[in-house]
């Protein structure tokens, strides 16, 4: 047997970022399919936008997606933006901070420009008014750029598009990542130091910029003020020396001091997601454990919280988050039908879950600072928590089983009582003028009689199921019920709707003196009773409406509505709850933002007070914890105290009190009429127009048609003026006052409309 000559063999090297410019080297530090390449890269600008902005939109474009973010825009120069989606790029440190947020477990923007390179796409920027077309580079690993015109909103936008990966499900992961954001409470403070074992502590400084000092990165983590960071000064020699400079042994001692004079985070402090309406069993679980490390006498202690949520679906589905982004790697399910068990597995886990056979959709979210992972690819690996994972499971499990059980004891009866009082309860909800109603309206006037004839409470989740199967037996939907959907901008007069949380925002424009009043709603539902009784039209307001409302909406719908030179004002009802006052709240500091903008904000209420003195139900806050719950600054401190336990909801209006109590809130708002000269303007504009028309249609048969046309209309046009300066100059305000008195469901431009054809019909032609 011959040993092998190495001695002529060719030894072939390769840069690491070299694997980031193919599908093949892609999916190798990656983890996942080719197919699923198109999700992880909305995924990954999804959870930058998340991170830089309160809200993310997202949407389909030809071949490819846009992300947009409501933040303050990328802080870099052209070089630096184009140098963060670049595949040459080195990871920075502030990716080595541990913090519970969604950069745990990224990929990063080098995936990105990768996966646009091997996907032959092309990836645009806009942001801090301009906009970059970003050109990632096969050879060299680096992004050149040019520049591709102005952008004047506010925010961030990411184009991408992926010509040879496009999937129909491509936003999937980014619709989870979103889907979770803004619930709850969020870890706003520093990295603890008790976080890091010594390892990644030097990391951590050997990777710090060149201009950070000791001092300064002493002052990065949690604990460290201005005093222990004066104790640290003084044990230490190295205030002023560039951290990355500093030793192995320097950086023990600094490791130890830090600790000294800073506490651990306690685990409640990260933050929680908390119950999500749409699941029927709920459970949160604080704890720690402690990491292994390469040297003992610095112990890592790293705090978890799960939460899971579980409810029943057509199909099994089980999902990952890991601070509140949705895991790329899949986790498998396998039920054993003889033995009644549910296995889970993956990353790490196999829970094994004894239940009846149900098809379940269950989450499960896991917020911590520091999460293992056990390939390139960044697959989290969950072994050191599986046991938490699986008494999460079921204590949520075990809270359905006690739900559907007090379910059966009761539900037979109040099924029977609920389908007895059905039609009674609608013509009640309806009332005379067979107005529309919402699903939870109708809860509300069963509610009472449920409790009147059984002597227990009705649960709305438990009516819901009841009122769905009794619709499935009758075969079509309860008469005159409507169901909840996404907001949407309602324009009076032109019975328009624009959607919201879609780039339609940007491209709005705003119907010239259409209506001078908006009123928002959280609760969607309810603009379907005003619509069918024409109170838009009656009042010349448009109805805006937005599930979950944030700033960034009430930010974008000032600003579309405020473009114009047209005053609006901008009313917002809302349950009496502290929630509810916040809403407003909400608006109005947009507003004063915004002081060039004609926008002015009034709240209508529901308030507590109010609501007492019209005898509508308030509902008891039962919570296990005594939180706090913020209300708005204009809540006097006994209303504070009220609202932190009891709420009422403008749902326990039935149709009928609902218009009454918006009428007489209305009151004292005039209908819109634009100035004189608008009103003259119009009148001489539609007049000349119905003119126009009439004399073309007279000599239609006639040779040179357009010449005659014009002749004619130079000679009467005149006359048209003499007519209106001499009977309605100074009675015009005062004539159309008149006619939407006698018309409210009119628009002034109705009235303006017939004036104009009552005058060009007298001419003779």
């Amino acid at each position: 047997m011959h040993k092998k000559d190495y001695k002529h063999t060719t030894i072939s090297t390769r840069e690491d970022w070299t694997l980031l410019r193919t599908f093949q080297g892609i999916t190798q530090r990656t983890g996942i399919r080719k197919e699923d390449l198109d999700k992880l890269v909305a995924k990954e600008l999804t959870d930058n936008a998340l991170d830089a902005g309160a809200s993310c939109d997202i949407g389909l474009i030809e071949n490819g997606f846009y992300v947009k973010d409501n933040g303050n825009g990328i802080p870099c120069d052209d070089k630096e933006i184009a140098n963060l989606f670049s595949i040459k790029r080195p990871l920075k440190s502030t990716k080595l901070y541990r913090l519970p947020n969604r950069g745990a477990l990224g990929n990063g923007l080098r995936i990105v420009a990768g996966t646009v390179l091997a996907a032959k796409g092309s990836l645009l920027v806009k942001t801090r008014g301009r906009i970059l077309k970003l050109y990632p580079q096969f050879e060299t690993g680096e992004t050149s750029y040019e520049s591709g015109g102005k952008y004047d909103s506010q925010g961030t936008v990411i184009e991408v598009t992926l010509p040879e990966l496009m999937s129909k499900d491509i936003l999937e992961w980014s619709e989870k990542a979103i889907y979770l954001s803004g619930k709850g409470n969020c870890y706003e403070s520093k990295s603890s130091v008790y976080w890091y074992d010594f390892d990644s502590f030097f990391e951590l400084v050997k990777s710090a910029p060149e201009d950070l000092t000791v001092i300064k990165f002493i002052k990065q983590f949690e604990g460290c003020s201005g005093r222990n960071t004066s104790i640290i000064s003084k044990k230490l020699s190295l205030n002023h020396t560039h951290i990355n400079k500093t030793k192995e042994e320097d950086a023990e001692i600094l490791l130890k001091e830090i600790r000294n004079v800073s506490k651990p985070v306690n685990p409640k402090r990260l933050g929680y997601i908390g119950e999500i309406e749409d699941y029927e069993g709920y459970s949160r679980k604080y704890f720690e454990i402690e990491i292994p490390v390469s040297k003992d006498k610095f112990t890592t202690t790293i705090p978890y919280v799960i939460e899971s949520w579980a409810t029943k679906s057509d199909n099994f589905k089980v999902t990952f988050f890991v601070n509140r982004t949705p895991i790329i790697q899949k986790i498998n399910h396998l039920y054993d039908e003889e033995r009644g068990y549910l296995s889970i597995f993956g990353c790490g886990i196999y829970s094994k879950i004894k239940i009846k056979k149900s098809s379940l959709k269950i989450l499960v979210s896991i917020i911590t600072p520091f999460m293992p992972i056990t390939s390139d690819g960044k697959e989290p690996d969950f072994s050191f928590i599986k046991g938490h994972i699986t008494d999460s499971i079921n204590k949520t499990l075990k809270k359905i089983k006690a739900e559907a059980v007090n379910k059966n004891k009761s539900g037979k009866f109040q099924n029977r009582v609920i389908i007895k009082n059905i039609d009674e309860s609608i013509k009640k909800v309806r009332g005379e003028e067979g107005y529309r109603y919402s699903l939870r309206q109708l809860y509300y006037v069963m509610r009472p009689i449920v409790l009147s004839e059984l002597g227990e409470d009705l649960q709305y989740n438990n009516f819901n199921q009841i009122i769905t199967d009794y619709e499935l037996k009758i075969g079509h939907d309860l008469p005159g019920v409507y169901r909840d959907s996404r907001g949407t901008l309602y324009h009076p007069h032109i019975s328009q709707e624009i959607p919201l949380g879609t780039l339609n925002i940007e491209t709005y424009n705003r119907p010239l003196w259409t209506f001078n009043k908006i009123l928002y709603c959280e609760k969607e539902g309810f603009f379907e009773i005003l619509k069918s009784n024409k109170w838009p039209e009656k009042n010349d307001c448009a109805l805006l409406s937005s599930k979950g409302f944030s700033s960034r909406a009430a930010r974008d719908m000032i600003d579309m509505l405020g473009e114009t030179d047209e005053e609006i004002f901008f009313f917002c009802i809302h349950d009496a709850d502290a929630s509810g006052t916040l809403i407003y709240q909400s608006l109005v500091n947009e507003t004063k933002a915004r002081k060039k903008r004609k926008v002015y904000v009034l709240n209508l209420g529901l308030e507590p007070e109010e609501g007492l003195k019209m005898g509508l139900p308030e509902e008891k806050i039962i919570a296990k914890k005594r939180e706090k719950r913020p209300s708005a600054d204009y809540v006097e401190p006994e209303w504070k105290e009220w609202l932190n336990n009891y709420r009422i909801e403008l749902n326990t209006m039935d149709s009928p009190t609902l218009i009454k109590w918006l009428n007489e809130k209305f009151q004292g708002y005039k209908k819109l009429i634009p100035s004189y000269e608008i009103l003259s303007e119009e009148l001489i504009n539609l007049g000349q127009d119905n003119l126009r028309q009439i004399i073309k249609n007279k000599v239609l048969l006639e040779a040179k048609i357009e010449e005659k046309v014009e002749e004619l209309f130079k000679q009467k046009s005149p006359y048209l003026k003499d007519k209106f300066i001499e009977n309605f100059s100074l009675q015009l305000l005062d004539f159309v006052e008149s006619e939407l008195k006698d018309n409210p469901k009119m628009l002034w431009k109705d009235i303006i409309k017939n004036l104009a054809n009552k005058f060009v019909n007298e001419m003779e032609l």
